[in-house]
């Protein structure tokens, strides 16, 4: 691609009335088909960012409140019984 080329994205529809839509909505807005299009895009994907980082903060929040109800004595008798037992579950190399 030439420095300074924009690269084109050809933008398929498949139900004929949101392109028509589109193409009314744009006339009567006095701007292209391509430039609403990319601004309506560009609208959701900030909307779609806010609700995922939303979502994702609440997630963090969550994780850092976490802190298990384990007491010493089992932690230390699970590390215990991870040493002293055989993992069924164990992969060993089969040649």
């Amino acid at each position: 691609m030439a420095k300074g080329a924009v690269p084109t994205f050809p933008l398929r529809f498949e139900d004929a009335t949101t392109r028509q839509a589109l193409h009314d909505l744009a006339e009567q807005m006095g701007v292209s088909m391509n430039k609403l299009a990319q601004d309506a895009i560009a609208a959701q994907l900030g909307l779609t960012a806010v609700f995922l980082e939303a979502r994702l903060e609440k997630t963090l929040q969550a994780l850092r409140r976490y802190r298990g109800t384990w007491s010493d004595e089992e932690i230390a008798a699970f590390a215990h019984s991870d040493v002293e037992h055989e993992d069924p579950a164990q992969g060993h190399i089969v040649e």
